[in-house]
């Protein structure tokens, strides 16, 4: 787990961009598919968002301090440096340094850390665990985080579902331990986190990557660790002319749209790029990163196939057509 002064000024240093995939160059000689059900987008313009600092309300902010159950005795101070990121940043911490809370209005982003609310491989009882009791299951787990989401600000409305559901589009992320019991000599494994994350939509479409706002738990469905991710948008500019298939086509044989990074040995046995997928998405940058425009981009679900095996992969491409 990172600490804040490290992020807060490394991120702050950086130079924000639009993201995208870690690729190679793009084989030649391959046959490009376009097999998507559809040609046509469900839009025929869409926006560009500029990134305006967030502004979380006293509720809000009173929300995130009291899963800590921190007051104002436990603010702790920025440097000159970090201030200059977001002069109006907080940062709160207990005695020890074990749980601690960091609000950038800047990014949108909060965090909060409790290295306490798992159960501990050590305990009183030595040679035995601290036990797991009342980690919450997937269920139990989605409805806690939306409460959570709720009291911190979140229009959840705005998180992404599964296409063509209601149903939220979840990921989850099962934490587990494994100790021998000293009496019996047998292997327990048992689940000792559970974290759930939510995407977010922007004008219905998902945003790439994880992280918008996730929240884990520990014993006594106690929070772990709760990290948002929600920019303040701003419209900046609604653009059509968005590409198509054939553009799409063209751009990876031209090698203007690179595959996703494969095995040097599948890249060289390459035969085929299937494409049966597009569906606009908004790129973003890590959650503690700065970013200045949030972008549309288009992503592809494909079935690359070689000499040997078919892989299925997914990669991104602009969504705006030349002229």
């Amino acid at each position: 787990m990172k600490f804040f002064i490290g992020f807060l000024l490394a991120a702050g240093l950086a130079t924000a961009a639009m993201g995208g995939v870690f690729t190679n160059e793009s084989p030649a000689d391959i046959r490009i598919i376009w097999a998507v059900p559809t040609n046509v987008w469900p839009v025929d313009k869409i926006w560009t968002y500029k990134v305006v600092p967030q502004d979380f309300c006293d509720a809000v902010i009173s929300n995130a301090m009291a899963i800590g159950s921190f007051t104002m005795k436990d603010k702790a101070h920025f440097s000159a440096e970090e201030l200059a990121i977001d002069k109006n940043a907080l940062f709160f911490k207990n005695k020890d340094e074990s749980k601690w809370l960091t609000i950038v209005p800047a990014w949108g982003y909060i965090e909060y850390y409790d290295q306490n609310a798992d159960a501990k491989m050590v305990s009183a009882v030595q040679g035995v665990p601290e036990s797991v009791v009342g980690v919450p299951d997937l269920p139990e787990a989605t409805q806690i985080a939306l409460k959570y989401a709720r009291l911190l600000g979140i229009d959840v409305s705005l998180l992404a579902r599964k296409p063509n559901t209601n149903n939220f589009d979840l990921h989850w992320i099962v934490e587990t331990r494994g100790w021998t019991n000293p009496r019996t000599k047998k292997l327990i494994k048992e689940i000792n986190d559970f974290g759930v994350s939510f995407d977010r939509c922007i004008d219905g479409f998902p945003v790439s990557g994880f992280g918008d706002f996730e929240v884990y738990f520990g014993n006594n469905a106690k929070v772990s660790r709760l990290t948002i991710s929600w920019r303040n948008l701003q419209p900046y500019e609604l653009r059509g002319n968005l590409i198509s298939p054939e553009q799409v086509v063209k751009s990876i044989e031209d090698g203007q749209t690179r595959l996703p990074r494969l095995p040097e040995q599948f890249m060289d046995g390459i035969k085929t790029v299937t494409i049966t997928n597009a569906i606009p998405r908004y790129n973003r940058k890590p959650a503690d990163e700065p970013m200045d425009f949030v972008i549309p981009g288009l992503q592809l679900d494909a079935i690359i196939s070689s000499e040997k095996t078919n892989m299925p992969v997914w990669f991104q491409t602009g969504i705006y057509g030349r002229p």
